[in-house]
């Protein structure tokens, strides 16, 4: 048994796969999933199949393969803090969408088009239970008004140590908010704490970014 591997499902696209991994510890995280990538890699050798962890493996009008990633603080998860302190990130990550983009896998324009349970990648997004977002917000945290995000980005061939490192450095970095203009924070459809905290009823539409 693989420590950390949680479950297996099968995706949209034909003969496709994904892995859910679960663990108190980010640094596990990162070498769960290249570990299960090295033992497929092993597996092919002996069975004679092809593995790739391509964002679009198979050209077509249908979904693609990505490495979503869970994120979270301790100052996300507090009942006290942590609707301010996701809105805080989602600025940070709006600032620095292309930076990320750039670093998060190989041919990931093919996957993030905007169809298929995809944001596009030329304009961040985020949304209540919005499997179309750059950023998801679960409703579970809407709810609560703390726990933890989906960014839906990574490629299911980036490196997860990228991933994380940009992670930390963007959300738990010192970026200048006041950087920001006012035009450009009054975008957000999260305005105030209580559409976060889930006193509202935003719908996953209703909490995307409009364009």
């Amino acid at each position: 048994m693989i420590c950390g591997l949680q479950g297996l499902k099968r995706l949209p696209l034909l003969t496709s796969f994904a892995t859910e991994i679960g663990q108190p510890c980010m640094m596990m995280h990162m070498f769960v999933v290249l570990r299960i990538r090295y033992l497929l890699y092993r597996c092919s050798e002996f069975y004679n199949i092809n593995i790739s962890f391509a964002p679009k493996p198979m050209k077509g009008d249908w979904n693609g393969a990505g490495c979503h990633a869970n994120f979270s603080t301790k100052g996300t998860r507090s009942k006290d803090s942590g609707a301010e302190t996701i809105k805080k990130m989602l600025i940070k990550l709006e600032m620095t969408h292309k930076k990320h983009i750039s670093a998060y896998g190989e041919g990931n324009e093919e996957r993030l088009t905007g169809k298929h349970e995809t944001a596009s990648m030329e304009q961040f997004s985020f949304g209540i239970a919005d499997r179309g977002s750059s950023i998801r917000i679960p409703t579970e945290t809407h709810k609560k008004g703390c726990g933890y995000f989906e960014d839906r980005r990574p490629a299911a061939n980036c490196c997860p140590y990228i991933v994380t490192r940009l992670l930390v450095e963007t959300c738990c970095g010192d970026i200048d908010l006041a950087e920001l203009s006012i035009t450009q924070g009054s975008d957000f459809k999260i305005k105030s704490m209580a559409d976060v905290a889930g006193t509202g009823t935003k719908t996953a539409a209703e909490g995307k970014k409009k364009p």
